[in-house]
């Protein structure tokens, strides 16, 4: 629907890593979204493992919306998927 949008990934390679560059993209991509393309909400999902991600979704007001279990192989294992979205008011 025009009104949503889906977050497919943010990477910050290796070097770059907590010192905060993931959430200030994230904000960024979420405000631009918002103010460009005038949606009312943003779709995205992570492994369920992946708590630093889920941590900045959470701070950025994503809030959990679903959850697949055994949705994705990795490293030989099994992980759930975690569905979660942000809202915008009128």
């Amino acid at each position: 629907a025009a009104h949503t949008a889906i977050l497919s990934i943010i990477f910050v390679a290796k070097k770059y890593r907590h010192k905060g560059l993931g959430e200030v993209l994230l904000k960024t991509a979420v405000s631009e979204a918002k103010k460009i393309l005038k949606i009312k909400l943003i779709v995205l999902e992570t492994d369920e493992d992946n708590t630093h991600a889920i941590r900045i979704y959470h701070n950025c007001g994503f809030q959990r919306a679903g959850f697949i279990k055994g949705a994705r192989l990795s490293c030989g294992k099994y992980v759930g998927r975690l569905t979660m979205v942000k809202y915008f008011s009128k």
